[in-house]
């Protein structure tokens, strides 16, 4: 009877552990995927306690390297900064001191030997919410590059908003040998005017993490289309000691200029009493940290390395060059009109202006838009001058703000190109797609000019600013090409128009059976020994220009056709490649036609033959994408507790399990051995 009563005890117990086991089970897992508490949350408690004691603290820091600081905190510096209360995220105190268990109070000795060490830390911190990047600086060429800490400081981080006024001071602080006006063009080149049109961020944004290819855009031809003699010297072109009856005007009265390579176009403030002669200067105090009481070398961080106290203040009065305001100290951007004379730089000589606009004519209505970037029409106001990156890539200003959510418009589309480089009327009445943007369908922004005013009767352009125009004239390489194709966006390439490669080795790529250019244009091996030879003399010539004077390749690509001056009524109405050069009375277009005439009866076109076309090139590899300069910071998404959660439920489980099993064993085996 015993054994029995004793077989529902065992199985009672056996229910029992096996009911507890799974009950611990089931809480360890609630646990695990329930919600995290506040005290363990992704943002950090409320740092009060961190405020009451650094507010007005005296406390000093010595380091083993023997550099000192203050532990004190301005807090009203803080909060108006971008990480203070104010902010949409604020940001705590451990947010940035990391590793908070050393700084429970009593604090624990800060494991840094040096200042620098000291910075680097903190510097791994700001990389958990930001890109790393270090624009301006090559940190492969230095022993020691600037820091986060060095460029945006640590308790007054400005906002983006901010930073073309508050960066400049810092970068003094260690190019000593540079001067306010120096700092303020290369922190913010050439900012824009007024209020540009909405979602655009300039360049400079740009450049937080494309640093290698804003920096070779930098010196391109669409980032200098418009420079500031007042803060560039160079950028004048023009020889104003040259008398000429078509400039009115002296260098003084330059605000701007436009171009510089084929011509130079000059701006100037609208003379209505609404706009000022010299630039206001708004003068700027910031105080800025030092390390040592002797001045530092030029380009030498401040850091622990620099050897001295970090106790020592500076504080230094900065003068930037400040925009027109709304208040009216300067005139709007649209009070920037055209003067009279424009400087020809392929004839060394003063031209009235001609083209896009008359002498007094507002700039920005007239012709701005291609010009200038983020342009508002409403406003007259636009982002920054020159063609940016946002010119290409749309506005840029949501991707800054979300990197890794929204992406910039980045495919290679000549309609890109063709929305400056090219003329017509928009359904504005503006002659420029104002409202297009990268991705979108130029056509239906834009109608292009088809009058006689700006192409010749075989199509292709007779005005600068129309090449896309004559590359949809129905060549084949235009579907195979693209503008990227020959022409480098993102670097000066190679002369005179930012080739890939020499314009002659750029053609061969494709078309090897004209490299040996004395068969492929016979009759000219006199002339080869005079001068050099290019590709574009035949397939390009020089039809476009404004006036009389051509200087512009086209970009038709069409066969040299003598014959067709001779049917649109001579030279004048219809050039053809062979008379650019060929200019004597004799060499008219009727003897062109008879010149290529005879040649063809030498020999019949093939692609080994010394004359003639030869096969349909071939196509070239496609562009290379853009490289992306900075890849985005390794951010751990998982929250905070949660691998410790899951680590100790694993560990817990399997003592469960087997101390269950282990009692089922013993329970198993008593009941063996009674039986």
């Amino acid at each position: 009877m015993g054994r029995q009563r004793s077989e529902p005890s065992r199985r009672l117990l056996v229910d029992w552990v096996a009911g507890g086991a799974l009950a611990v089970l089931l809480a360890l897992a609630a646990w695990a995927l329930g919600p995290v508490p506040a005290h363990a949350a992704a943002e950090p408690p409320p740092d009060s306690s961190c405020r009451l004691c650094h507010v007005d603290s005296q406390e000093v820091v010595t380091l083993p390297s023997g550099e000192s600081f203050t532990v004190t905190v301005d807090l009203p510096v803080l909060e108006s900064s971008a990480h203070g209360a104010a902010a949409g995220e604020p940001v705590y105190c451990t947010s940035c001191h990391a590793r908070r268990e050393r700084y429970f109070y009593p604090h624990a000795p800060n494991p840094a030997q040096n200042y620098a060490a000291f910075v680097a830390e903190l510097t791994q911190s700001c990389q958990g919410c930001h890109y790393p990047h270090l624009p301006f600086h090559d940190a492969e060429q230095m022993a020691q590059p600037p820091t986060c800490v060095d460029c945006h400081g640590s308790h007054d981080i400005a906002r983006v908003e901010e930073m073309g006024a508050a960066m400049p001071p810092k970068c003094l602080a260690c190019h000593t040998d540079q001067t306010p006006a120096w700092a303020a063009e290369f922190v913010t080149p050439r900012p824009g005017l007024g209020q540009g049109a909405e979602g655009y961020a300039g360049s400079t944004r740009c450049n937080g993490c494309h640093d290698d290819i804003y920096f070779t855009w930098h010196t391109t031809l669409h980032a200098q289309l418009i420079r500031n003699p007042a803060t560039d010297p160079n950028a004048l072109l023009g020889d104003f000691d040259q008398a000429d009856p078509n400039r009115t005007f002296a260098r003084d009265a330059v605000a701007f200029t436009i171009g510089n390579r084929w011509r130079q176009v000059y701006l100037t403030w609208a003379a209505d009493g609404s706009s000022a002669a010299t630039p206001v200067m708004t003068p700027i105090t910031t105080t800025v940290e030092i390390t040592g009481a002797e001045p530092l070398l030029s380009n030498t961080p401040i850091t622990a390395s620099s050897g001295v106290s970090l106790s020592a203040m500076m504080t230094q009065t900065v003068e930037m060059v400040a925009q027109p305001s709304a208040s009216g100290a300067r005139a709007s951007a649209e009070q920037l009109v055209l003067l009279p004379a424009e400087w020809s730089v392929t004839r060394q000589a003063w031209e009235p202006i001609h083209g896009d606009g008359a002498a007094g004519e507002k700039w920005l209505p007239a012709c701005g838009s291609c010009h200038v970037t983020g342009l508002n029409t409403a406003t007259w106001g636009f982002t920054e001058f020159g063609v940016g990156c946002e010119s290409c890539h749309g506005p840029a200003a949501a991707h800054a703000a979300d990197p890794q959510t929204v992406k910039p418009y980045k495919r290679v589309d000549d309609q890109v190109c063709g929305a400056c480089h090219s003329r017509g009327t928009s359904p504005e009445g503006l002659p420029y797609p104002a409202t297009y943007r990268p991705g979108d369908t130029l056509a239906d922004h834009f109608t292009f000019a088809q009058d006689a005013a700006f192409v010749w009767p075989d199509g292709s352009a007779r005005r600068n600013h129309q090449q896309y125009m004559d590359w949809r004239l129905g060549n084949e390489m235009a579907e195979e090409l693209r503008c990227t194709s020959c022409h480098r966006v993102h670097d000066p390439g190679a002369e005179p128009a930012q080739l890939q490669k020499p314009l002659n080795d750029l053609c061969v790529e494709c078309h090897d059976e004209q490299r040996a250019l004395v068969r492929h244009t016979p009759f000219h091996e006199r002339a080869m020994q005079q001068r050099t030879f290019l590709c574009s003399d035949c397939h390009m010539p020089e039809f476009a220009g404004d006036g009389e004077t051509l200087y512009l390749h086209t970009h038709s690509f069409l066969q040299p056709n003598p014959q067709g001056s001779i049917d649109h009524g001579g030279l004048a109405a219809m050039p053809n490649a062979c008379n650019r050069c060929h200019t004597t009375p004799a060499e008219d277009p009727a003897w062109a036609v008879q010149t290529v005439s005879f040649a063809l009866l030498q020999a019949t076109p093939s692609s080994s033959s010394f004359f003639g076309p030869g096969p349909t090139p071939t196509s070239p590899p496609p562009p290379t994408p853009v490289p992306s300069a900075g890849l985005p910071a390794e951010v751990d998404l998982t929250e905070p507790g949660l691998a410790l959660r899951w680590t100790l439920l694993g560990i817990v489980g399997l003592l469960v399990a087997g101390i269950g099993w282990f009692i089922y064993l013993i329970v198993r085996t008593r009941g063996t051995s009674h039986a």
